[in-house]
């Protein structure tokens, strides 16, 4: 055994110096009696180089790399190493050959046998289990069946043995017409109506096996394929994607800047709500009422061209989220009311779910004052966001509509726009498309313009069109009406939604009906029975689209999109990134004033708190003793230490009373805290679990009222608008009166935040405006490196603070996005040195100079 392996040693020691020797030539013919001949000396060299390449080829080819190891991070699986077929197509033949040669398969130790006592005792638990768990999923199946039947008026799918009596009662009836086939659904829980009138749905039940995971949150449709691929969180009653299990940070950033790349989302946590109402005017003065004033209804809002995007607002004046308006279109509207005269307008509101809770119940109370009714679509209705250069192909590629549609040629044309800023803003496409599994694998459209006729491609494949068209024309005349028009179904009606899973093949039926079919492509024709779903896109921003699909149709899409090249992977931290990047507020994060960014605060805080606990005491920051400014002063030094208000958030509380004249004073709650930094790690962790946050934001909230939207669009945040529109509607509502001693609001103003020199803030960082007397020092000291900054202002300068900061790969420095005290910034506006401020991260004496400009609320959604 030891010469085998020393001569296995000694060959691959052989192999690999053959692999890394080069040879060289010792006597130089070119060299003769002194004399260079060149035409030798050239020969020479070649012969050399030569050696050279191929001495790389070998070493290269001798390198101990498997060919699982040659794939990209994106294309590689835990078991490729095990699994020939988990290798793509292209590498099986040299990983099989590799497996072979290493003979990976065989162990030379005897693997450890189990008894046949114990073989059996697991096989006995393992089947009363099983019979357990198939006696609960028959119970469940049959009382869903019983209640789609009743509440969908589909009849069930009969049992053979019902079959059979029925036949035998129709021969014995001696029937001459023949029964209609029941529709077949692909799943039970899907085609169930899942909504609620004028109250919260009801989650849908998940599947039986798993449900004891699913009490107190809600899967997604693609929760499967999310837990193999990225990492998730319980947020907002469901469990949503936070991050891909790869580095994302930087491919992200390419992902939305880099032509022939995009990155998708599954949004169908976004809350949809239905509003409908008798009458045009009831309907338009109600979504006046939620946005305060700021919705503009025009001819294509009512014609569901457009879409809006604004804030809503609750009662009190106070921001509650950013929403999202559809409206059905009127000539759909119009052509039911002449089937149907008590047929009634329909809106399509959306909003984030952390603010779906509180819109309901202004909802429910703007119902208390007029006649109108509101359908949660929140179950019935998902979505998915794409944003990138390749967004809207990706979607032309995944979406195809029926033979036959007029829409086709349009929309084949449609996708071939790699950039679609050019498309009229907030546009809004209905379509009537196919199963994206019968055209797997997806490919992008090759339609052409007429500016490139020297198109030779001659393949007649049904994925891709190959017309030509002018897109200058097309963008100048928009077909608004051939995109939108009444003979698309509508994703407004549940039972639309509903017949779209009657027929809805399983992915098991497809793989037989594609092995079954005799052409040798991968697509499928479609046929009379294959079903249809209704789509609606929306233009989100430039390069953002929304998808909205029926709940049960977001998983086929999903994964025929995450097949085509150049779409990646994306979770809320790349949101918040690609937000950022733009200098866009990002919700609920950078919406300081709405009570969903206070809870967001208080849960981050926590955590924070938390997690600096765990630390020991010298390797956390004291906070109590952090140095925050040094100054000199008549040859003496003056240090000021102790940071400023909590150093785990942004202390919006701690500023209005440095404003609001209460003073320089922190909150006991914080005193508390602070003291207990001499007390041990565990100490102070078991007394920080006792401390809660007050469970009623309003406190917070009835001294930080929010003035985004007041700045941008001069919606005045009062009782009295909101009294006023309601009593448009021939309504009342009795506003609570303000007592004198009442404390005043601070107003605050998003901006966005550039270093002028060096540093990079960070969330919680806190914004100072310069002293009058300190701004040529400032300045001086940007002018000319050398020179020292001035230290740090006291407290009374402290106007903001900055929620969302790190180094901008946009920009190449460090930016944040933050909110100021309103008032200070008018003036700063009106001052000369108007853009500057000073930044101050958490725990720390470095102070910057930046520039701060306002975030205007556009796109917000």
């Amino acid at each position: 055994m030891a010469g085998t392996n020393n001569s296995a040693t000694s060959r691959k020691r052989a192999k690999l110096r053959n692999a890394r020797q080069i040879l060289v030539q010792h006597q130089d013919p070119a060299i003769d009696g002194g004399k260079l001949n060149v035409p030798e000396f050239l020969r020479a060299r070649r012969f050399e180089i030569s050696q050279l390449q191929s001495a790389m080829l070998k070493s290269r080819s001798a390198a101990s790399k498997r060919a699982f190891q040659a794939l990209p991070r994106s294309l590689r699986r835990r078991t490729a190493s095990h699994n020939v077929k988990r290798m793509p197509k292209r590498l099986r033949d040299r990983a099989r050959y590799e497996m072979l040669a290493s003979d990976s398969s065989s162990s030379s130790s005897s693997s450890k046998t189990t008894s046949k006592q114990t073989l059996d005792k697991i096989g006995l638990v393992k089947s009363k289990k099983l019979r357990g768990y198939l006696r609960v999923k028959q119970r469940a199946l049959t009382q869903s069946l019983k209640a789609q039947a009743k509440s969908a008026a589909v009849v069930p799918v009969p049992t053979e043995k019902a079959k059979q009596t029925e036949q035998a009662a129709a021969s014995a009836a001696e029937s001459t017409t023949t029964p209609t086939p029941t529709p077949v659904l692909a799943a039970p829980t899907l085609k169930f109506n899942k909504q609620a009138t004028n109250e919260l749905a009801a989650p849908p039940p998940g599947k039986t096996k798993y449900a004891h995971r699913q009490r107190t949150k809600t899967w997604l449709p693609t929760h499967v394929w999310h837990a193999k691929r990225a990492h998730l969180t319980s947020l907002w009653s469901f469990a949503i994607p936070t991050h891909p299990s790869l580095k994302a940070y930087r491919a992200t950033h390419r992902a939305a800047s880099r032509p022939g790349v995009a990155i998708a989302w599954d949004a169908s946590y976004t809350a949809s709500f239905i509003l409908e109402a008798p009458d045009e005017t009831l309907l338009i003065k109600t979504l006046a009422c939620v946005t305060l004033g700021s919705y503009a209804h025009t001819d294509q809002l009512a014609n569901g061209v457009r879409s809006w995007q604004g804030m809503a607002y609750e009662p009190s004046g106070a921001a509650l989220a950013p929403v999202l308006v559809v409206w059905e279109p009127q000539q759909q509207q119009q052509q039911q009311q002449q089937q149907q005269p008590n047929t009634s307008y329909k809106a399509l509101l959306r909003c984030h779910p952390a603010a779906s809770v509180r819109l309901v119940s202004l909802l429910d109370h703007l119902r208390s004052l007029t006649k109108f009714e509101y359908h949660d679509f929140r179950y019935l209705l998902g979505s998915i966001d794409i944003t990138g250069p390749r967004s809207l192909p990706a979607l032309n590629a995944i979406f195809k509509l029926k033979p036959g549609d007029h829409k086709a040629a349009l929309w084949n044309n449609i996708g071939c726009f790699s950039n679609s800023a050019a498309l009229p803003s907030n546009v809004v496409i209905a379509l009537e498309a196919t199963d994206p599994r019968l055209s797997y694998p997806p490919h992008y459209s090759t339609t052409t313009t007429n500016n490139n006729n020297n198109n030779t491609n001659n393949n007649n494949d049904n994925n891709s069109s190959h017309t030509d068209f002018d897109p200058v024309q097309l963008i100048a005349n928009w077909p608004d009406k051939t995109l939108v028009d009444p003979a698309t179904p509508s994703i407004f009606d549940s039972s639309v939604i509903n017949n779209s899973y009657i027929n809805q093949p399983s992915q098991k039926s497809i793989d037989k009906r594609r092995a079954a079919a005799t052409s040798n492509s991968t697509h499928l024709p479609f046929t009379n029975s294959d079903p249809t779903f209704p789509v609606l896109l929306l233009k989100t921003s430039p390069n953002s689209w929304t998808a909205i699909i029926p709940w049960g149709w977001v998983m086929p899409t999903w994964y025929s999109l995450q097949h085509l090249p150049g779409i990646r992977l994306g979770g809320l931290d790349q949101r918040h990134q690609l937000a950022f990047e733009s200098g866009q507020l990002y919700f609920p994060t950078d919406y300081v004033g709405c009570s969903a960014a206070l809870t967001t605060i208080e849960k981050e805080a926590r955590q924070i708190r938390e997690t600096w606990a765990r630390k020991p005491l010298k390797k956390r920051i004291s906070y109590r003793r952090a140095l925050i400014s040094k100054s000199t002063i008549d040859g003496s030094t003056l240090r000021v230490r102790g940071e400023i208000g909590s150093p785990f958030r942004c202390d919006w509380k701690y500023l209005w009373k440095i404003h609001g004249g209460v003073g320089d004073q922190k909150d006991p709650q914080d005193i508390e805290v602070e003291g207990l930094e001499e007390t041990c790690a565990h100490q102070f962790l078991e007394e920080s679990k006792k401390y809660t946050p007050k469970p009623n934001i309003s406190n917070i909230q009835s001294f930080i009222s929010d003035s985004l939207q007041a700045e941008t669009q001069q919606v005045p945040h009062t009782y009295a608008t909101f009294s006023n529109y309601a009593q448009s509607i021939n309504t009342t509502v009795d506003p609570p009166t303000p007592t004198p001693n009442s404390p005043k609001p601070l107003l605050v103003t998003p901006v966005k935040i550039h270093c002028v020199t060096r540093g990079t803030p960070q969330p919680n960082a806190r914004i100072y405006r310069i002293p009058p007397d300190q701004t040529k020092l400032w300045l001086a000291s940007c002018a000319s490196p050398g020179t020292p900054s001035p230290t740090c202002p006291d407290s009374s300068y402290l106007i903001g603070f900055v929620t969302s900061g790190a180094f901008n790969l946009r920009h190449a420095s460090g930016t944040g996005v933050g909110a100021v005290a309103t008032y200070i910034y008018n003036t700063q506006v009106s001052n000369k040195n108007s853009m500057l401020c000073l930044v101050r991260n958490v725990g720390s004496s470095v102070t910057r100079l930046a520039k701060i400009s306002q975030i205007p609320l556009v796109n917000a959604y």
